[in-house]
């Protein structure tokens, strides 16, 4: 049986192992992270979209400090983006500087939280 992961009430199951690449180190300063908060964690990936075609290339590794893998996914992307334990339904900007490209819509993160 799959791990199951919840997210205040969602449920899913993780079905299969994603494949990372097997050079990440090649792709730092491109792509864009994503973090989500579940009852356990954070957890998340770092993907060289938008700069190239959708590539899983790091897992991050679980934490229960947002300030952490938000740290993990600065140093390795531009881009990076949380769903914190707060509000883990929306996607928030938590990357360096200002947001870039199609996410200035998203609310900053606000790292004191």
């Amino acid at each position: 049986m799959a791990p199951r992961c919840t997210t205040r009430g969602a449920q899913y199951a993780r079905i299969a192992p994603i494949e990372y690449h097997h050079e990440p180190e090649r792709f730092r300063g491109r792509g864009v992270v994503f973090l989500a908060w579940d009852d356990e964690g954070y957890w998340g990936y770092w993907d060289l979209e938008p700069d190239g075609p959708p590539t899983a290339l790091e897992e991050c590794p679980p934490s229960a400090s947002a300030a952490e893998v938000v740290s993990w996914g600065r140093e390795r992307a531009p881009r990076v983006l949380i769903r914190p334990e707060s509000d883990p339904s929306r996607y928030y900007w938590a990357g360096a500087g200002q947001p870039s490209e199609k996410y200035t819509t998203l609310p900053i993160w606000d790292e004191t939280s």
